[in-house]
C-alpha cells in the first residue's frame, strides 16, 4: 500500500509496523494505558499490544474502533513517515479487508496536518455489502464509481450509482455499500474532515 502501506521493490515500512508506531504514539499522546484503550475500543489489550508491536494486521472495523476511540481519522493510523514527492502505483496498493474479505479499501493518500481529506480505492465483490456506523463528525464522503454498480444506503435513503456516477453525503450517518451485481465494483472514495 503506497503512503499508507507496503510498496514492492522499494524501502518501506510494512503496514503493520506503521499502524503499530502510530497507535503507540497516539495512545501515549493522549495519556492512555493499553488497559484504558482496550476499554474505550472494545479491542482486547492483547490485540492492542500485538498491533503496537507490529505483529498483527487489523481488520477495517478494528482500525475504525481504535480511530474513533482516539478521536482521529482512520488514515491517521495508516500514515507512514512523510515524503516530499510520492508516486502511488495501483500495483503497490495493499488493501485493508473486512472480516469476510469481500470489502477492501486501499489508501492512496491519508489525512495529514496539511490535508483534511483521504483518498481510497474501494472494492466490493459481487453480492457483497458493508455497513459502517459512520465517521466521527464533521465528515463528508465523496464517491465516484469507477467500475460496476454500487447501491448506497445513507440515513435510510437508497441511491444506485453506475460507472461514472458520484455521490456526496454526510459521512457521520450510518451508511451501507452494496454490490448486487455479478461483477467487481470499484469506486474512488474521498473522506473529508473539514477543519473548524
Amino acid at each position: 500500500m503506497q503512503k499508507c502501506g507496503h510498496q514492492r521493490g522499494r524501502p518501506h515500512m510494512e503496514i503493520s509496523a506503521i499502524i503499530g508506531n502510530n497507535l503507540q504514539q497516539l495512545r501515549k499522546e493522549q495519556g492512555l494505558s493499553l488497559d484504558q484503550l482496550a476499554l474505550k475500543t472494545g479491542v482486547s489489550k492483547a490485540v492492542l499490544s500485538q498491533l503496537e508491536n507490529g505483529k498483527a494486521n487489523p481488520t477495517i472495523n478494528t482500525i475504525w474502533k481504535i480511530a474513533t476511540a482516539l478521536h482521529v481519522t482512520y488514515s491517521a493510523l495508516l500514515e507512514p513517515p512523510r515524503e516530499n514527492v510520492q508516486k502511488v502505483a495501483y500495483t503497490d496498493l495493499r488493501p485493508q479487508l473486512d472480516e469476510a474479505g469481500q470489502y477492501r479499501i486501499s489508501c492512496y493518500y491519508p489525512t495529514s496536518q496539511d490535508r483534511d481529506f483521504e483518498i481510497y480505492l474501494l472494492e466490493l465483490d459481487p453480492g457483497a455489502s458493508h455497513m459502517t456506523e459512520g465517521h466521527p463528525a464533521p465528515a463528508l464522503e465523496y464517491l465516484l464509481v469507477k467500475q460496476g454498480q454500487l447501491t448506497m444506503t445513507v440515513g435510510g435513503q437508497v441511491f444506485t450509482l453506475e460507472a461514472g456516477d458520484s455521490l456526496r453525503f454526510d459521512a457521520s450517518l450510518r451508511h451501507t455499500y452494496q454490490n448486487s451485481e455479478n461483477s467487481l465494483m470499484q469506486a474512488y472514495c474521498i473522506n473529508q474532515y473539514p477543519r473548524a
